[in-house]
């Protein structure tokens, strides 16, 4: 029977890899088909590689009383550092809440804009709705590396919990995290 800690580790990289398969595939369909979408669809895009990046970066709350930040940010290279850090800014700062100052290497990031026409005036903000390809792929590369890392730590806990005859019935089961008991893995199908 796992402990309560070692149940919140399998949550902590399980959450993780899902964030960045996700963030993987997000990159990959703007790579592939970027030039056939609308700018609103590559925007929609863009904040969904930020924030499902930036997800296992940022506390969540595990139980009743923890919170933690699922993945370290040690484990990621040394290479990828930058991207990383303007993840984490544009998350910060112009998806999950509007800033007005964020960085001059953002560009024209959450400014007011008026467009003044003769027959109409709009206000609104701007933000960035494009990558490039090299970011895209660098973005997919370290979403890889990561996701190894998290890969080792799931396979880790299968192997202990899971190994000699206690597999159980085919199903599909839901682990109970507050649960430090027998009660851990819970069949719901």
């Amino acid at each position: 029977m796992p402990s309560q800690d070692e149940l919140v580790e399998l949550w902590r990289y399980t959450y993780a890899r899902s964030s960045l398969i996700e963030t993987r595939i997000y990159c990959e369909t703007l790579l592939v088909n970027g030039d056939k979408f609308p700018d609103e669809i590559k925007k929609a895009l863009l904040v969904s590689i930020v924030v499902s990046y930036a997800t296992p970066f940022t506390k969540a709350q595990v139980s009743k009383n923890k919170r933690i930040i699922p993945l370290d940010e040690r484990l990621v290279p040394q290479r990828y550092k930058k991207i990383h850090s303007e993840f984490l800014i544009m998350r910060n700062r112009v998806f999950g809440h509007k800033d007005a100052t964020v960085g001059p290497s953002f560009g024209p990031v959450n400014k007011v804009i008026i467009h003044v026409a003769p027959t109409f005036l709009d206000v609104h903000t701007a933000s960035p709705f494009e990558l490039t390809k090299s970011a895209l792929q660098e973005t997919i590369q370290l979403c890889r590396e990561l996701i190894t890392i998290a890969d080792q730590h799931v396979s880790k806990f299968v192997t202990m919990h899971f190994n000699g005859g206690k597999i159980p019935e085919l199903g599909i089961y839901e682990i109970d995290i507050e649960a430090a008991s027998e009660n851990w893995l819970v069949k719901k199908l």
